[in-house]
């Protein structure tokens, strides 16, 4: 896979990592949405491919928003990069 792939897909994680983090920027359904994917085994298939194509660790990504959650922290785009997750 190119490249240019996994960023589309990491960036299809950024949008889904932000949305479950800002409730003030965000549409309150697109947040329960949003962590439901991340959380909810309904949607594992979906987000386990999703990470695949991006190319990260569902776990880690998993553990980083619940870490982020607990904390009440937001994700910024700019500095909390998917690449580094």
């Amino acid at each position: 896979m190119t490249e240019y792939c996994h960023r589309l897909w990491q960036a299809v994680l950024e949008q889904a990592l932000y949305d479950a983090t800002w409730p003030k920027k965000a549409h309150p359904e697109y947040m329960r949405e949003a962590r439901e994917w991340f959380f909810s085994p309904l949607h594992e298939d979906d987000f386990f491919h999703v990470c695949a194509l991006a190319g990260r660790s569902p776990r880690k990504l998993k553990e980083y928003l619940k870490d982020h959650l607990a904390a009440g922290k937001l994700y910024r785009r700019r500095k909390d990069k998917v690449k580094n997750v």
